[in-house]
């Protein structure tokens, strides 16, 4: 996700560098000192977007993880407490290019300051997720889309799972909500190539499982409305019954869900599922 985040900080980076001298025109900048300043402008500003990108990949993590409140401190760091004095100080020095090297800077000073903070608090392994605290281990797995890469993924998380003496219902169903999450994204994208990942995190009652892809954004809740095969059906029924919590967030390209799967039942509602 990370990698994809950056390509795509440059693909719209380079689509703004190239759509800057359109500016003037859109604007209706007629004199051609200030139509030359704002296209230097906006072009500086394009140097940003990687961070910009990588920024809204990690506020995106921190909605699934449940840490809403340090996603909003990423935010005012970026827009509040960095951008505006950045933009004041190097202005003041640079002139009005020192303004755009402020604003283009930020972002990248933002994730900066975050990965420092995170990192001397909470330990290296624990940027970018933040998993610690009541989260006792987690895993992170990266790969293709397909049907060979998802069942031999499949069988590292059951293997971690039992490894981790987790009740065998449990297992059952984070690897039954795994194996079909991930072959119904499969399904959507018919012959297009697709990367996922699968955070799989250890509390003491419960299994998270975060996935993210970068195939076609769809979403899960709404495609449960409207069912279309018996894979879904197994599937909206298993989300309903067996997760407890779905998160669902669109982020840039990227499809991200969050599920929890209980250890222990709360209520009878998971003893049938189909």
């Amino acid at each position: 996700a990370k990698k994809a985040a950056i390509l795509l900080g440059v693909f719209f980076g380079l689509m703004m560098a190239g759509a800057a001298m359109f500016v003037p025109s859109i604007l209706g900048i007629s004199e051609g000192g200030i139509a030359h300043l704002a296209v230097n402008g906006v072009q500086i500003l394009a140097l940003s977007m990687p961070f910009v990108s990588l920024l809204y990949l990690l506020t995106s993590y921190n909605v699934l993880t449940n840490k809403i409140i340090f996603g909003v401190v990423i935010a005012s760091l970026y827009e509040l407490i960095l951008s505006a004095p950045l933009a004041m100080i190097l202005g003041n020095i640079f002139g009005i290019y020192g303004v755009f090297i402020g604003v283009c800077v930020a972002p990248a000073l933002t994730w900066l300051v975050v990965k420092c903070y995170v990192q001397l608090k909470e330990g290296k392994d624990a940027w970018p997720l933040r998993l610690a605290g009541k989260t006792k281990q987690a895993f992170l797995f990266d790969f293709k889309v397909e049907p060979q890469s998802i069942v031999e993924t499949q069988t590292k998380i059951e293997t971690i799972l039992k490894s981790n003496d987790i009740p065998s219902e449990a297992v059952i169903r984070c690897v039954f909500l795994f194996e079909e999450v991930f072959m119904e994204i499969y399904d959507k994208n018919g012959q297009k190539p697709v990367s996922g990942e699968c955070v799989i995190s250890l509390t003491e009652d419960a299994i998270q499982m975060i996935e993210i892809d970068d195939g076609v954004i769809f979403t899960m809740g709404d495609e449960m409305e409207d069912l279309h095969s018996l894979r879904e059906y197994v599937l909206s029924r298993a989300i309903t019954n067996w997760s407890g919590s779905l998160d669902y967030l669109k982020a840039i390209s990227f499809n991200r869900n969050r599920f929890l799967v209980h250890l222990k039942e709360e209520s009878d509602q998971g003893d049938e599922v189909l």
